[in-house]
């Protein structure tokens, strides 16, 4: 090898050296069981961010409860145990009631649309990012599934069926408007509630979509399920180490944020999709789609909209989280 072939080359090394070491490897936890379909789609997410960035930022996912339980997602984050988490406010409103009222407002919007413009469109996001800043963590944008619906073993008809059951929900506002309804809320990780609903632990899941329950397993266990959706609209999300996203460049800042937001759409549609197969299939698994009447729905969620003003007043950040969520509901004519 000549003097001219011997520098190219050790130009290259070194260029690909360089590359290399820029190259950020984020470990990131989710909120969804290996091999589930929602957990493939950030799969998709994850190889698509690699791509656009050239490299620079690599996910590495763990599903569920895979590094740290599902409540300790964003402590994980805030310390750098993990670089990034998929899980929701509503998992965290033990740690400030703002967190609820950006994760969930269970009863108030009728479509994932809707909630992702509150985010985009009427400052959402900005409040958001406000809520999760003291936990050393950037709120990159908003992840949802679409609206769900609650698998049961007895059907629940109406607001007096909760009574006396065992549910799997969320905390916050979720878990408070079950209380108030003579439900005993649990919490546990998805992975854990096909398990929970066969041995009798709970009767009834709050987890996800139609599809999602049935990807799950739950129509082999249970037969009963409220169809179309009106109980949980909840926000997942991606949330990244503060100090991490500051060291990003704004480029990839901007393809970070972006790749996120195509993210929620393509949950969206996926699981819409997903939807409609489960709709097909529901008879043929025995199962009951139960519509609730629109009286019933209206009992609901009068209930629910006191549990969201109370949350609203627990600090500062909430009050102005749940005025803006009242503002955009007004205009949509939901209030």
């Amino acid at each position: 090898m000549n003097n001219l072939s011997t520098a190219i080359a050790t130009l290259s090394l070194a260029i690909g050296l360089s590359t290399a070491a820029q190259a950020e490897v984020w470990k990131m936890q989710t909120l969804w069981p290996a091999g589930s379909p929602n957990q493939m789609i950030v799969e998709d997410f994850a190889k698509r961010l690699t791509i656009a960035t050239g490299g620079d930022i690599e996910m590495q996912l763990f599903a569920v409860q895979s590094v740290v339980p599902f409540t300790e997602t964003l402590e994980a984050v805030g310390k750098g145990i993990l670089q990034a988490h998929h899980s929701g406010g509503v998992y965290f409103a033990g740690k400030d009631p703002a967190l609820a009222l950006v994760g969930e407002l269970s009863g108030a919007y009728e479509s994932p649309y809707q909630m992702s413009n509150w985010f985009y469109y009427e400052g959402g996001l900005e409040l958001a990012r406000e809520a999760y800043a003291p936990f050393n963590a950037y709120y990159v944008g908003p992840v949802f599934w679409g609206m769900e619906a609650l698998p049961s073993k007895e059907p629940l008809r109406g607001i007096a069926d909760f009574e006396g059951k065992k549910i799997r929900t969320t905390s916050g506002v979720a878990s408070e408007l079950m209380t108030r309804l003579g439900a005993a809320p649990v919490t546990m990780s998805g992975a854990e509630i096909f398990s929970a609903l066969d041995k009798g632990v709970i009767d009834i899941a709050d987890w996800g979509t139609l599809g999602m329950n049935e990807a799950l397993g739950l129509h082999s266990i249970v037969k009963y399920e409220t169809y179309p959706g009106f109980f949980q609209l909840p926000a997942a999300d991606v949330v990244v180490n503060l100090d991490a996203w500051n060291a990003l460049s704004d480029e990839n800042k901007a393809i970070l944020e972006m790749a996120v937001r195509t993210l929620n759409y393509d949950m969206i549609a996926q699981l819409q999709l997903q939807d409609a197969e489960a709709v097909a299939k529901a008879a043929e698994n025995g199962v009951e789609l139960i519509d609730w009447s629109q009286e019933e729905r209206n009992k609901f969620r009068a209930i629910a909209a006191e549990v969201w003003q109370e949350y609203g007043q627990k600090n500062e950040l909430a009050g102005r989280i749940y005025e803006s969520h009242m503002a955009y509901l007004a205009k949509l004519g939901l209030l």
